[in-house]
């Protein structure tokens, strides 16, 4: 990356930043431009070379992490998903990014930003769980769809309320799949589920 390019990034992370400390104390609705340009310590001019107005700096700050959730899903083998990887990952993911993720998927001070982030992980899991059924019936998607919600949920969940580690609650998921939601769903929905890679319980 070039000189030029890294100055850019880096102006664009001063404003974020800035941007993000008045959102952090409830002050991005009556801010200014010019607040952020104080904080950020860049003139207006340099702020209207890379943003329109606030709600792009705030549009850009969302889709960075649209953007670090993708990657970290398309960074494993999606044919042969294994979740003793991925789960300390997704760790790491929230850890390096709480300031941001916590009001935004956690606490849901962006409703729509909250619901397309989980509906994507959702989306993706049960591409992963590998979940069969008919698809023409309205139940068993329905009920599909309660489950991985609930699955992802109860990551979040631990991962901001530290309730159990993200270990435990992979076991959980493997036990309930394992022994005895799978059967349930298989001889009560015709739902089979084809994921069995989470880690075994001792």
């Amino acid at each position: 990356m070039g000189t030029y390019h890294r100055a850019r990034e880096n102006t664009e992370r001063k404003i974020q930043e800035a941007y993000w400390s008045l959102f952090e104390k409830g002050e991005d609705k009556k801010a200014t431009v010019q607040d952020v340009c104080d904080l950020a310590g860049i003139n207006r001019s340099t702020f209207y070379l890379h943003y329109r107005n606030l709600d792009e700096v705030f549009g850009a700050i969302k889709d960075g992490q649209m953007s670090l959730l993708k990657q970290l899903f398309d960074s494993t083998d999606r044919s042969n998903v294994d979740y003793n990887y991925f789960i300390p990952e997704l760790e790491m993911l929230y850890d390096s990014n709480e300031r941001y993720l916590l009001p935004l998927v956690i606490e849901y001070k962006d409703p729509q930003f909250a619901k397309e982030y989980r509906d994507y992980m959702c989306e993706r899991m049960q591409e992963d769980l590998g979940f069969e059924f008919d698809h023409d019936d309205p139940v068993a998607s329905a009920i599909t769809k309660v489950i991985v919600k609930e699955m992802v949920d109860l990551h979040w969940e631990s991962l901001h309320y530290h309730i159990a580690s993200l270990e435990i609650i992979d076991r959980i998921s493997n036990g309930i799949f394992n022994i005895g939601l799978r059967r349930a769903l298989k001889d009560d929905f015709g739902i089979t589920v084809g994921f069995d890679r989470m880690q075994k319980a001792p």
